[in-house]
């Protein structure tokens, strides 16, 4: 695991690696330590698998990176002195967030939740970040009809029609959207809303139609069930 620890403070950086490292079962490769945005910016741009975030750097708000990265496929832990931010940090995605002074069994805690916390740890995401050319948007999960696996990335189909690349994974996404939001395949996630019907085909084959979408979307047999709970079909 490479990790990056973007802490203004020397004293709770150097802190933090020394938990990090003492902790038993964390396989590390590497702790890289910046002390001020540009500098993380560079770092993050070379890779890592786990953020830690200082939300105040230097007068700097810790929140212009976590939105500016939060496309990307890393994991993000906010380490700050300021607990009243932590709805907005979960809602931009985060995995956790520490409130210092925090003591080693809470960060363990922490990291424990990486790469996948149960649906109800953290409140679900309202935005997801993604990048439209060179832009780094918001994409509000209202606007949301269909995502679907597309290898390390998911595809997002939109209302409007429009289909955007985001490169959160499927699993992550799938415990962190609203209620609404259901798998239906391993590679599909559907907002149920959007589902117009069920279509079942011989060989005990299911598939979704979608408003606005031609093709109708698989339906594995294990999410059968339930999708027709959830549309209050009942049984067939």
């Amino acid at each position: 695991m490479r990790v990056v620890i973007l802490e203004d403070e020397p004293v709770a950086a150097r802190q933090l690696e020394k938990m990090l490292r003492r902790m038993e079962g964390l396989n590390i490769s590497s702790i890289s330590i910046c002390d001020n945005v540009q500098d993380g910016r560079e770092r993050i741009k070379e890779g890592l698998d786990l953020l830690f975030l200082d939300l105040n750097l230097r007068g700097s708000a810790g929140f212009d990176v976590l939105k500016e990265f939060l496309s990307e496929p890393f994991e993000t832990i906010i380490t700050t002195a300021y607990p009243d931010h932590a709805l907005e940090a979960f809602q931009y995605g985060v995995r956790d967030y520490l409130v210092k002074p925090f003591s080693d069994e809470r960060l363990h805690q922490a990291v424990s939740r990486v790469p996948m916390p149960e649906p109800s740890e953290s409140p679900a995401l309202v935005n997801i970040m993604v990048k439209d050319r060179e832009t780094i948007i918001p994409v509000s999960v209202d606007t949301i009809k269909l995502i679907r696996s597309a290898g390390d990335y998911c595809e997002l189909y939109l209302v409007s029609g429009k289909q955007l690349l985001c490169s959160k994974r499927m699993d992550f996404l799938a415990h962190r959207l609203p209620d609404d939001f259901m798998r239906v395949h391993r590679t599909v996630i559907v907002r149920i809303t959007q589902i117009s019907g069920i279509k079942v085909e011989g060989g005990g084959r299911y598939f979704a139609l979608v408003n606005g979408v031609l093709e109708p979307v698989p339906v594995g047999r294990k999410y059968y069930k339930d999708i027709k709970a959830k549309l209050g079909e009942g049984e067939t």
